[in-house]
């Protein structure tokens, strides 16, 4: 799933992957290919503020580790399908 996680600034960032330190910012790498260039590119996006809370219930900070998104079983069900087609036929 993706990676919240908390800068030294108090910078929110998501990540597709498990983020590494990087000085003093959570940072994402991957290998990429542009053009037969090679490199790396960083894929930590910023949140707005308050995001991570709403998220995972807490606030994270610099000295707390990344926490992975895990998608509830009944997030996406057939459970919450049925629930949002029966409001529309109100």
């Amino acid at each position: 799933m993706a990676w919240v996680a908390t800068n030294f600034n108090g910078t929110e960032t998501i990540s597709p992957d498990k983020p590494i330190r990087d000085f003093r910012e959570w940072a994402c790498y991957k290998d990429v290919e542009i053009e037969s260039e090679h490199g790396e590119m960083d894929f930590t996006i910023p949140l707005p503020k308050g995001t991570i809370r709403k998220l995972i219930g807490k606030e994270l900070t610099w000295k707390d580790d990344p926490v992975e998104l895990i998608k509830s079983p009944n997030q996406f069900g057939k459970e919450a399908n049925n629930e949002s087609e029966s409001k529309g036929h109100w």
